[in-house]
């Protein structure tokens, strides 16, 4: 009994002397699943599908997520990509983010929703992937489209780099 008393005094000991884990620090550069949205490679897939030209892109790194605005002689789309530090911490901002109104958008990503205007919000892995659409016309690309669809489009489309990635 006393070997008993004195093991699991030796284990209290051990794991107060070890402290507090300490949380996972944000990332200090983009995932390479990040970077891949704001890459020549999605800027052309993104192009083919929407069947518009954006301007030339200037990435914005503000850890822990990248952006990239697309502009268009209609407007503005953003595509941006929050790296988390664990795929659980991904799920609890991705639930804490989704708004009133959102709709679930099947059979994208680990999870996803469109927020009421119309942009698409993906979780996968550590990383969750907006495509905000807020600022283009309610009809966009050639053919036009629903902006809704567009949002999807283009998640999909970024979705599939990663995978080949």
């Amino acid at each position: 009994m006393r070997f008993v008393v004195s093991a699991a005094a030796v284990v209290l000991l051990a794991a107060c002397s070890s402290g507090t884990p300490k949380p996972a620090a944000a990332p200090v550069q983009p995932s390479s699943a990040a970077q891949i949205a704001c890459s020549d490679e999605a800027v052309d897939d993104i192009e083919t599908a929407l069947g518009v030209e954006a301007a030339p892109l200037t990435p914005t790194w503000a850890a822990p997520t990248l952006s990239c605005r697309y502009v268009y002689p209609a407007g503005v789309m953003v595509v941006s990509v929050t790296d988390n530090v664990s795929p659980d911490a991904a799920t609890t901002a991705f639930t804490a983010g989704r708004p009133a109104g959102a709709v679930t958008i099947p059979a994208v990503g680990q999870d996803a929703y469109a927020r009421p205007d119309g942009s698409a919000v993906v979780r996968k892995d550590a990383q969750i992937l907006t495509v905000d659409v807020s600022g283009l016309p309610a009809s966009f690309g050639a053919p036009p489209h629903p902006r809704n669809i567009q949002a999807i489009d283009i998640a999909l489309v970024i979705l599939a780099c990663w995978t080949e990635a």
